[in-house]
């Protein structure tokens, strides 16, 4: 950047920074004319207030599959899809599931690290706490005692004495809030992007980076409202190094929503052969998605 050779960067998994905003700050200070993160918002929730030209795109990602997805056959799908598999239920108690099997086992060395840290709060307390924020992390700054309504609002939940801590109301936990905010997002990232997305299979074009597949479609007029909110110099993507599909295999998935009986007639067809058949719901949907296929 001092040299002149990039105007800009990406810059990957913010939220494992101990400062997300601080570093940003440093890159824009030292020359840097665009910055754009990775970072993974859940729908609706916003970017915060970082020197940044915008995200690399996850939002127009799902917000762009989810338009071509037709919200009217959530309902026979769903039913659909809780007969075949005998699944019913919903996206987030799998979600929620997915990630205390990673707080407890995966991050189990973090969550022990963070009880070290703060010995006083129940470690499974702090394993719940994990797997419970509603988004990847929050941003409380126990260096300068900044702390959001976002975070206040992510945190309502957390048992009294864990939320007071988070939320610098007790002071002299500093470094575990520190690292408590850098541990929940590979928690949420393994739960659900690599766990949770590939149990619950209703609708796969659904089940990418930034999307709740417990969101069937969106309207033109919202997708628009969508587009219009978006920073304008915010990058738009449909397939990247990390999406599970690319666009066209998840753009013919989302069409099985125009053919919901025609589907069932299939994978009933089929359930007698299978062993599992919340695995053949998944292996079906990859076939429709990437075809036509060759012998090879």
């Amino acid at each position: 950047i001092a040299d002149g050779v990039i105007d800009g960067v990406r810059v990957d998994h913010p939220d494992g920074l101990a400062d997300p905003a601080g570093y940003l700050s440093r890159l824009r200070d030292a020359g840097a004319g665009h910055v754009w993160v990775e970072k993974i918002l859940h729908p609706g929730e916003p970017l915060r207030d970082w020197p940044v030209d915008g995200t690399v795109g996850y939002e127009f990602l799902v917000d762009t599959t989810s338009l071509f997805v037709d919200g009217a056959a959530e309902g026979a799908l769903t039913s659909l899809y809780a007969k075949v598999t005998g699944e019913q239920r919903a996206f987030e108690e799998v979600a929620h599931e997915a990630q205390l099997e990673m707080a407890g086992g995966t991050f189990s060395r973090e969550v022990d690290w963070l009880h070290r840290l703060a010995p006083d709060v129940d470690r499974s307390e702090i394993k719940t706490a994990l797997a419970a924020i509603p988004i990847y992390r929050t941003y409380v700054e126990p260096w300068s005692g900044k702390v959001d309504q976002l975070d206040r609002d992510a945190l309502s939940s957390m048992p009294e004495r864990l939320r007071r801590i988070l939320l610098l109301e007790e002071r002299g936990f500093d470094e575990f809030v520190t690292r408590f905010q850098q541990t929940s997002p590979p928690v949420t990232a393994k739960g659900i992007e690599d766990t949770a997305f590939y149990r619950y299979n209703r609708l796969l074009a659904l089940n990418e980076v930034g999307n709740d597949p417990g969101r069937f479609g969106i309207t033109v007029d919202e997708y628009h409202r969508l587009n219009a909110a978006r920073p304008p110099r915010g990058l738009l993507i449909t397939s990247t190094h990390d999406t599970k599909r690319s666009a066209d295999v998840r753009a013919r998935i989302g069409a099985i929503s125009l053919f919901v009986e025609e589907w069932g007639e299939l994978v009933r067809s089929l359930v007698p052969s299978w062993p599992d058949p919340n695995d053949l719901w998944m292996v079906l949907q990859n076939v429709v998605g990437a075809w036509p296929l060759t012998a090879d």
